[in-house]
């Protein structure tokens, strides 16, 4: 209550008028849709019943960095985009889970993710995830040191793909992460992800959109800064903002290591990133 949001508010507006592009990458209330509507901005409204997001789809722009001619260059941008996705879908097991992941739980996801999808163009939607773990393919029986042992190959994947099936259309979101992502940032325009329609009494749901809707942003901006590199071209200047923090933090340990890792690889970027909480005992989380 001591002005918060009027102060990111200020920001983005004078910003905007400067040539930085605002993404507001999850407005919960919503604070923020008016002011990026009158920027001209796209309002990509997000909640149970309205739109879906794949969480293995990174975006269109991403799908374009295997195109990038310099084979570093390439390799480099395709390892951050995996990474991000890795870290985003661990974190989301997390919270279905309640509890940090397990050393194989993690390799699980991270070559499920890779055998299908390995160079981020074709995004698996999440029943194909689901049947991938459930065939046990060899990868998966490498990882999880089960060889021709079905029995506890299962046994060593049941919670992942117990969280994972809690996220589809028998679980408790219907087909809101199920289905193709409804509607794709585009790049170069002011931007918010209206999420107000998710009921904020469930923690988790809510924590796993804004998780989502923060990934979506923070790589469509990271693409951009590739391609521009590739192509010759001058780089656009992005503003992203994150508010609600807290919510996130007090979610699941694992998202703690996903802002973490969210921030580093924006940085790195050099991507202005406003985070916004009430008070610094969040932190503490």
């Amino acid at each position: 209550g001591l002005g918060k949001t009027s102060m990111v508010h200020r920001w983005i507006t004078v910003l905007a008028d400067w040539g930085v592009i605002p993404m507001v990458l999850a407005d919960t209330r919503p604070d923020y849709v008016h002011t990026v509507a009158d920027l001209g901005g796209q309002v990509i409204k997000f909640s149970p019943g309205q739109g879906h997001i794949n969480p293995m789809d990174l975006g269109p722009i991403v799908g374009r960095l295997a195109g990038i001619q310099d084979a570093k260059e390439r390799a480099k941008a395709l390892e951050e985009m995996a990474s991000r996705r890795r870290s985003l879908i661990a974190g989301v097991v997390g919270m279905m889970l309640g509890r940090e992941l397990a050393p194989h739980e993690r390799s699980v996801i991270a070559t499920s993710l890779s055998d299908l999808d390995p160079e981020l163009t074709t995004p698996p939607l999440l029943g194909e995830v689901i049947a991938h773990i459930s065939a046990r393919p060899q990868t998966l029986r490498a990882v999880t040191l089960t060889n021709d042992n079905d029995h506890e190959y299962d046994l060593r994947v049941r919670e992942v793909l117990d969280a994972l099936i809690s996220l589809g259309p028998s679980g408790m979101y219907g087909s809101m992460f199920s289905e193709p992502t409804s509607e794709h940032i585009e790049v170069g325009r002011p931007a918010v992800f209206d999420i107000s329609g998710v009921n904020e009494n469930d923690h988790v749901l809510m924590a796993a959109v804004q998780s989502l809707c923060w990934n979506l942003g923070s790589a469509t901006v990271s693409a951009e800064a590739y391609l521009a590199a590739d192509e010759g071209r001058r780089r656009k200047t992005y503003l992203l903002v994150m508010d609600e923090l807290w919510r996130i933090l007090r979610a699941s340990a694992d998202m703690v290591h996903f802002i973490d890792s969210i921030t580093r690889l924006n940085r790195g970027r050099m991507m202005a990133q406003v985070m916004v909480t009430h008070t610094m005992n969040d932190l503490k989380l």
